[in-house]
């Protein structure tokens, strides 16, 4: 089995690792952090709080070069836990991209996509080591655009997709086509047509096959300040399996984007959307969730929508706040779980080298199947100072309080520590 594993990695990785050696090749940012933090309850325990100090020590590199025909863009973030009081065991918790785009003329290029991070398991639980699933979405292959005339052309693409959960059976491998015709008209409006196909192969207990096929007219403009962009179409599922399995769902797709610069340094965005496609898609990833998708590969219908606001106060003051909610429904199993999630943070500078930041985090989440309702509030307060323009030393405090509609899970958590940094500058 392990065997399996690297052989079936092994090209993927090698290609991985050449396109950042030669990203490596140009002057990268790299941090080195180190740090200790104290929690009251380090395990989100409602009956058995237990107190805990983690050392933790974080590395990240990135960079993002455009070197003749390749551009690649990458960031890598490998954060080291070790619990002093052997609370949970040690562990990595780790986050990286990777995009290249390789251009072999003006018509014809190759993509690559490589995303790696860590998901909740079952999202109605604490956010705990042991409730933390590693996955990885592998995108690659290639685009061709058809210019006919300045205002008219057509795009093709064709795209392997492997997603995977490490030590999970829910693996999937898809191949992916997509066609969009587009025009171009005065005043800066666009208007298309896009049709999608996709063969999954799902590595599940039952090893479920999916077709899905989508088509969607879009329409966008771009003005001074920002542009806009909608979409909206209708799309087909068909999954069999070895359980005898063989059906057909419908449904229909659609995405709304928005975005304006309020000024040079203010943006404000909106997005509303519907994804139709099936459980394990790499469209539709936020977490593992093992109570729902273990059971089956479900068709999802997922209905998103967020507002942002970046907002620059005064050459000191910033402040950020956004808004996302999402709402999967899940079919067959005949459930929905919603998740609610509002954001602020506002960062002051008190001098060039000293900062301050406060951050609340308020979330709900509901899961119909079982009736439980979890809701999350976070905050905390930070300030750094930079001796110089390579190091910075921080300290911060936070709190974290949930309250489920089952009294016994509630738990609340008092944290602080700090930590020291060293930055390269490009």
């Amino acid at each position: 089995m392990v065997w399996t594993v690297l052989i079936k990695r092994a090209p993927v990785a090698g290609l991985c690792l050449v396109l950042t050696s030669v990203a490596l090749a140009e002057p990268a940012r790299l941090t080195l952090s180190t740090g200790l933090e104290y929690s009251d309850n380090v395990g989100k325990d409602a009956k058995n709080s237990k107190d805990d100090v983690t050392s933790i020590n974080e590395f990240g590199l990135s960079n993002k070069v455009s070197k003749g025909p390749l551009d690649v863009d990458f960031n890598l973030s490998a954060m080291y836990q070790n619990y002093l009081n052997d609370s949970f065991k040690d562990w990595v918790m780790t986050e990286s991209y990777l995009d290249a785009t390789y251009k072999f003329n003006k018509q014809f290029s190759w993509l690559l996509e490589d995303r790696l991070s860590d998901v909740p398991e079952d999202s109605s639980k604490a956010d705990t080591p042991d409730n933390i699933v590693r996955l990885n979405v592998f995108k690659t292959g290639p685009k061709y655009t058809r210019y006919w005339n300045q205002r008219n052309f057509t795009e093709l693409s064709a795209y392997f997709i492997d997603v995977s959960y490490e030590g999970r059976q829910i693996d999937s491998q898809r191949l992916r086509g997509v066609a969009t015709q587009n025009w171009l008209y005065a005043d800066l409006y666009r208007s298309g047509v896009q049709g999608e196909v996709e063969s999954a192969r799902i590595d599940d207990a039952k090893q479920t096959n999916t077709e899905s096929g989508s088509l969607a007219f879009l329409l966008g403009k771009t003005f001074r300040y920002g542009q806009w962009g909608a979409k909206l179409g209708a799309a087909t599922l068909t999954r069999n399996n070895d359980d005898k399995l063989d059906a057909t769902d419908e449904g229909w797709i659609g995405q709304f984007d928005f975005l304006y610069k309020v000024t040079g340094k203010t943006d404000f965005s909106a997005e509303v959307g519907r994804e139709f496609t099936d459980s394990a898609s790499d469209k539709v990833l936020s977490g593992f969730d093992e109570l729902k998708v273990l059971r089956a590969i479900d068709v999802i219908e997922q209905d998103r929508f967020r507002l942002a606001l970046d907002y620059e106060l005064s050459k000191r003051d910033r402040y950020q706040v956004s808004f996302t909610s999402f709402s999967d429904k899940y079919q067959d199993q005949n459930f929905t779980e919603k998740s609610r999630n509002t954001r602020f943070r506002w960062m002051h500078w008190h001098t060039p080298r000293i900062q301050s930041a406060i951050n609340v985090t308020r979330q709900m989440n509901e899961f119909s199947n079982s009736n439980v309702t979890k809701k999350l509030w976070q905050s905390g307060y930070s300030l750094s100072y930079m001796p110089t323009k390579h190091v910075q030393v921080a300290g911060y405090v936070r709190y974290e309080e949930a309250e489920f509609n089952t009294s016994l899970s509630d738990y609340n958590e008092f944290a602080t520590g700090f930590t020291l940094t060293w930055m390269s500058r490009k």
